[in-house]
């Protein structure tokens, strides 16, 4: 008994290491071929020489000492001595520690270097490092065997992937940074019933009427509004509660659906931005006016961390947002490639490979397998119990029909007592359906409850997110990660994106979309709702609930993913790294992953302070920088300062590179939208949060109310001709060097967008039923062709709705300074000191606003095609020296609709455009 003190220390000394090799991050190596195979047997060729690579480092790597030999752990019986248990656990606490004979990253696996995740067609392999290899020396190894298979691929490190939205220092500008702040859906609807200006003023004089104690100076308002608390309604009746109550609510309220506000990006029609003084006739109308369909038919693919869309019947760990829903067959498709809260690993990928290994080689074809396999897993979970022969039936028929001859017996043609433990393999081996011990399979078939109502699902293929304190695997330097990354509301991030792109409104119109239909929709909202409520949003986890980062594979896999199910959109709220080397195989696999979906929004980065507080932002990030990326968006916010006037200010957070990108900015803090937050006991959670990931999803949202109201439009280059109308249309909100530097194009103006292609498409409609002529200089007359003109027509629309704001701030004076288009928020500051409304038919009515600016176009190419009375309209609403240069616009040989954009910006737009600018 001596000897048990002695036990107990060794005991204590080796935990400690344990939960510290716990704490290590997963480690990758991903593998390209070089050059695509001949065909597909040379295809199946090179994927065995590259599994036989990396079982030949296995054996190099225990030759060499760095693992132990292959053996299963001594097993500790109840029959042993308290001696002969200790030495055993002891023995095998030696291998874990010295010999790593665990995967700490991956519970379950054994400590070697496997096959993590694959993609034949595009040659791509993620391979797992083991725990305690150097990376330096395993490289070596690997490169070495990759060779002796006669494989021409390249080698290099995973890169890790961070999510893309901060939570930094407060905002020194005079607002507030709400980033955490949440609220219950109860409390949100309290909230959002007196939380206008008019009512919180009322209570606030009759308080101070009354008060008897000190106010709460402006601080402490401020440190309470900050803390990140949830917001909650007070119950106490002191006056001093009831007036902290009150300032805050009169803090939060310009916030709360601030950005729906926005004439450029906004939804509704309100205060300070309405009633419009200027006339500009796109920011006349509500958002929805013009974009009536919603995003409804278009699929807009998220990777990120899941999303609180499912109400799982006896699963109360899993919240729902009542204005999400993601409706999709998960019984038959996994739209998970991380299998659990901590791991990066996809176990229905390594069972993929199993199965693989006991297929016939002239017959096996990865893809197939992965497809069939959710049609296994589904079978074996509701058979199982009843009738365990049904269950694997499916698996045994895949054996007997591709399995390897010895696993058939020739005479009964059944399995052979080898091809029976293939079949074992399959169910209840380590990577199987239900492995051997356990008393319930590895997957879970549940029901779901509305809106999926009743569908049968199994969980681990659903993005599911649950409410529980992050985890987060330490980082290494090597890797460029750091712990500030870290935060409470990653679990969330995925969630808070799918609000703000597509939340859905629980009440349904009534009435034809304008001005008061669009505000009383939003006001009877309970919740929130997205930019393109009735788009299709489907999430693809790639992130870990628990933790910030994933792997360049995994989201190299996600976004192929998601062009296999027909994305027309991808929301890419992420960062790989500040510096990639774009002519590396894996970096050219990521970029045609990414050219195979026609609209990408990703955030162009988050930059973090340094010790010293000092951000290093002047670099946008990939993917965001890939040129292909239609919208790669960094962040601004719109405040107001002392004077009453307003600004707009890009944080040092968001990054940039001066030429390069990101092409716009879209708002990016106390951005509000559903969420989830730590511990979350109730459903339909919403809170604030900031970063360029609050941002891309603005575009994301946007991209689909574009498509579904305009596809169709035109006949070629459709996307080319959408893309040229969007870069045509960006705003810059202040005359500063942060606006000239930070973003090429500024500010996507929305309604500007969706204005511009009503009036090209009247005009088609138009040109249908009548041919009008236009003279270029040294050409005879030319028939006016939506497609064949489309730059010119283009171009006619921008010149008629900017030049009447133009010739509105010569004529009262307003400055050249305060451009419109390069300086909008001092053009802004400056008209609403007018006394002025623009008024009349052509900014009360759509129609005739889309028709008036059609008239004045066609009057520019041949006044012989509109009325008298059509051109005494125009006229009286466009400046003679607008209609001027409008009628030389088309006498001009050829007109480029971005000549006023700099050449480093046409560059980058030609790259999404898919071409090389000459």
């Amino acid at each position: 008994m001596k000897s048990a003190p002695v036990f107990l220390f060794i005991f204590f000394f080796f935990s400690p290491c344990d939960a510290f090799i716990t704490r290590r991050d997963t480690r990758h190596v991903t593998i390209e071929f070089n050059h695509q195979p001949k065909d597909d047997k040379q295809r199946l060729d090179w994927v065995e020489g590259i599994k036989n690579a990396v079982g030949s480092v296995n054996n190099n790597l225990r030759r060499d000492g760095f693992l132990i030999p292959e053996v299963h752990p001594r097993v500790i019986e109840s029959s042993d001595s308290w001696w002969k248990k200790a030495s055993k656990y002891l023995t095998n606490l030696y291998h874990e520690v010295f010999f790593h004979q665990k995967a700490i990253a991956y519970p379950g696996k054994k400590n070697k270097a496997f096959i993590v995740r694959r993609n034949d067609e595009l040659g791509s392999f993620s391979v797992y490092i083991p725990d305690g290899i150097p990376e330096k020396h395993f490289l070596e190894v690997l490169r070495k065997m990759i060779s002796q298979h006669g494989i021409d691929a390249s080698i290099g490190p995973d890169q890790h992937v961070v999510l893309s939205f901060v939570d930094h220092p407060r905002a020194t500008l005079g607002y507030p940074v709400l980033h955490g702040l949440s609220f219950s859906l109860e409390a949100l609807k309290e909230f959002k019933k007196d939380s206008d200006f008019k009512s919180l003023r009322t209570a606030d004089r009759k308080l101070l009427a009354q008060r008897e104690n000190k106010v709460l100076g402006p601080d402490v308002i401020q440190k309470t509004l900050l803390e990140g608390d949830s917001f909650h309604n007070d119950t106490q009746n002191d006056t001093q509660t009831k007036r902290l109550e009150i300032e805050r609510k009169k803090s939060i309220a310009p916030y709360l659906f601030w950005w729906q506000s926005m004439p450029t990006t906004g939804l509704r029609l309100e205060e300070p931005f309405w009633p419009l003084a200027y006339p500009f006739l796109p920011h006349a109308f509500p958002l929805w006016q013009m974009a009536p369909k919603m995003g409804k038919g278009v699929k807009v693919f998220i990777v990120d961390t899941g999303i609180a869309a499912f109400d799982v019947i006896g699963k109360p760990e899993f919240k729902r947002n009542q204005d999400l829903q993601m409706q999709a067959d998960f019984e038959n498709v996994n739209y998970n490639l991380v299998s659990s809260q901590r791991s990066l690993l996809d176990k229905t990928e390594q069972l993929a490979q199993l199965v693989e290994v006991y297929t016939e080689k002239t017959k096996r074809n990865f893809k197939s397998i992965k497809k069939v396999l959710p049609k296994w897993i589904t079978t074996y979970l509701s058979t199982y119990e009843e009738d365990p022969e049904a269950a694997v039936d499916p698996v045994r028929k895949y054996l007997l029909k591709n399995g390897r001859p010895e696993y058939i017996n020739s005479k009964t043609q059944k399995l052979s007592s080898v091809g029976q433990l293939a079949l074992n393999d399959i169910i209840h081996g380590e990577l199987g359906i239900h492995p051997r011990g356990k008393e319930k399979p590895d997957y879970t078939l549940a029901t779901l409850g509305a809106p999926n109502s009743q569908q049968k699902a199994i969980l681990e293929f659903m993005p599911l997110v649950v409410a529980q304190e992050p985890f987060n695997l330490f980082s290494s330097s090597s890797q460029q990660l750091d712990k500030r990354w870290v935060t409470k509301y990653t679990t969330g991030h995925g969630t808070h994106t799918a609000g703000i792109i597509g939340g859905s409104l629980s009440s349904s119109i009534d009435s034809a979309f304008n001005k008061d239909s669009v505000t009383e929709l939003l006001n009877k909202d309970t919740g929130i709702c997205g930019i393109a409520p009735k788009c299709e949003l489907v999430m693809i986890k790639a992130f870990k609930s628990s933790g910030f980062a994933t792997n360049r594979s995994v989201v190299t896999q996600a976004i192929k993913k998601a062009q296999e199910q027909g994305a027309h959109i991808l929301n890419l709220s992420l960062k790989i790294d500040d510096h990639l080397d774009t002519a590396e195989f894996e970096s050219k696999s990521l970029q045609a992953a990414l050219s195979g979906i026609p609209y990408i929004s990703a955030a162009s980065g988050n930059a973090q302070p340094n010790k010293m507080g000092v951000y290093q932002s002047d670099r946008e990030g990939y993917p965001a920088r890939f040129s292909n990326v239609a919208f790669d968006t960094g962040a601004f916010v719109l405040y107001k300062d002392k004077e009453d006037d307003y600004h707009c200010h890009i944080p040092e957070f968001s990054q940039y590179q001066e030429g390069v990108g990101p092409k716009f900015v879209a708002p990016g803090q106390n951005i509000f939208s559903c969420g989830i937050v730590p511990d979350q006991k109730e459903s339909s959670m919403y809170m604030f949060l900031q970063g360029t990931s609050t941002a891309a999803p603005l575009l994301s949202g946007f991209s689909a109310l574009l498509i579904a109201e305009f596809s169709g439009l035109f006949k070629s280059k459709e996307r080319e001709k959408f893309l040229a109308i969007c870069y045509s249309s960006g705003l810059r909100m202040e005359d500063s060097e942060d606006w000239k530097k930070k973003t090429l194009l500024g500010v996507l103006d929305f309604r500007t967008v969706l204005f511009k292609l009503h009036v090209l498409k009247n005009i088609k409609k138009i040109l249908t039923d009548k041919t009008v002529f236009y003279t270029p200089k040294k050409l005879a007359p030319q028939k006016l062709h939506l497609e064949k003109d489309f730059d010119r027509l283009s171009e006619a629309i921008h010149m008629v709705v900017f030049g009447m704001a133009h010739a509105f701030a010569e004529e009262h004076n307003i400055g050249v300074k305060n451009n419109f288009e390069n300086n909008f928020m001092g053009y802004f500051n400056s008209v609403r000191k007018l006394d002025y409304n623009p008024g009349g038919e052509i900014f009360s009515s759509f129609e005739k606003a889309i028709d008036f600016v059609t008239k004045a176009v066609l009057y520019g190419a041949n006044k012989d095609s509109v009325s008298h009375a059509d051109i005494q309209l125009v006229k009286k609403h466009i400046d003679q020296n607008v209609l001027k240069n409008l009628r030389i616009l088309f006498t001009e040989e050829k007109v480029d609709m971005l000549g006023p954009i700099p050449d480093s910006a046409k560059r980058r737009i030609k790259g999404a455009y898919g071409t090389k600018l000459k």
